[in-house]
């Protein structure tokens, strides 16, 4: 799991932002790029929304919000910080999604984009990003007997590492570190960002 967090400055009291690539670069960075992507608003008076990134269908959004929950509707809670309206609003939104990821970015439909819904600003809001997923630079511990030849493959690259007590050889096109370290007369091949699917076979 890894996490991080996502800073954002809207304009207006009612505001809908497109942070779709906010979240890819966030995603780039990261070193897990199969899994799961939680987007929170650490806010009570902000969203987060998934919907088609269409102008007219944004400000039909916005327009929908503010009729169905209408600013100064003699809210109790008005009498505590006038802003009543902000939080209802959100009590419908919700303040999270959670997206598939798939290759290093969010897998979402073709017209869908992730939006942060401002709902009482123009503020500075805090988000907090949660990725779940397979660990791509996760450290591959290999050990085998120095008697032992292994054999790896690695099938989405269609290339052969052989490897035994005598050498190593390895395509060269494969952008690959290796690091081997002496332990109770075994190797420990320690394969480091390499994204791929392995078969070993140990004679």
């Amino acid at each position: 799991m890894e996490r991080y967090t996502l800073n954002k400055r809207s304009n207006k009291r009612v505001e809908i932002i497109d942070i779709t690539k906010d979240l890819n670069d966030i995603l780039a960075k990261c070193e897990i790029k199969e899994g799961i992507v939680n987007i929170f608003a650490k806010h009570s008076t902000a969203g987060i929304v998934i919907n088609e990134n269409e102008s007219g269908l944004v400000k039909d959004f916005q327009n929908s919000l503010e009729s169905l929950i209408p600013t100064g509707n003699n809210y109790l809670h008005d009498r505590i910080d006038n802003n009543a309206d902000s939080h209802i609003r959100s009590f419908f939104i919700g303040s999270s999604e959670t997206i598939p990821m798939e290759n290093g970015s969010l897998s979402l439909g073709t017209w869908q984009s992730v939006f942060f819904v401002e709902l009482d600003g123009p503020r500075s809001r805090k988000f907090v990003v949660t990725i779940i997923g397979e660990w791509i630079t996760s450290k591959i511990f290999l050990l085998f007997s120095l008697k032992s030849r292994v054999i790896l493959r690695i099938n989405n690259s269609q290339s052969w590492f052989i490897l035994n007590k005598y050498f190593i050889k390895w395509n060269k096109k494969i952008s690959l570190k290796d690091s081997f370290k002496w332990f109770k007369h075994d190797w420990i091949i320690n394969l480091r960002k390499f994204h791929g699917i392995f078969t070993i076979m140990v004679f």
